[in-house]
């Protein structure tokens, strides 16, 4: 399921739409972003860790 909207997403309603009886669980992260010092927005890439011992 996705939707691509103008309007504030209301979270706990999407988990609602989502959550069934005979399904696992619901994982939902919310990101925000922070103005920087320069007043700007930014994005900085970090690349993932990976743990010893996992492909």
């Amino acid at each position: 399921m996705f939707a691509i909207v103008e309007e504030k997403i209301d979270v706990g309603a999407m988990i609602e739409v989502a959550s069934r009886p005979d399904c696992g669980a619901v994982s939902t992260f919310v990101g925000t972003t922070r103005v920087d010092e320069s007043g700007e927005n930014s994005v900085e890439y970090l690349e993932p860790s990976r743990r010893a011992g996992t492909r």
